[in-house]
C-alpha cells in the first residue's frame, strides 16, 4: 500500500461567487490559480475535456 501526501490551501477571493466560478469553471484559466499544480492547458481532441502539463 502506498501512501500520498496531500495539503489544502485556502484563499479568500473578494469577488461576487458568479464570477469567481464562472472564472474557475473556464479550464483555461487554470494555470492562473493554480500555478502550483497547472502549467500548461489545451483542448483535448474530445469535446469538454482538456490536456493538463503539471509540476
Amino acid at each position: 500500500m502506498s501512501r500520498a501526501r496531500s495539503v489544502t490551501k485556502s484563499v479568500s477571493i473578494e469577488r461576487p461567487v458568479a464570477g469567481v466560478f464562472a472564472f474557475l469553471a473556464d479550464a483555461s484559466n487554470w494555470p492562473a490559480w493554480a500555478v502550483v499544480n497547472v502549467q500548461a492547458i489545451e483542448p483535448a481532441a474530445e469535446p469538454d475535456w482538456w490536456l493538463e502539463a503539471g509540476a
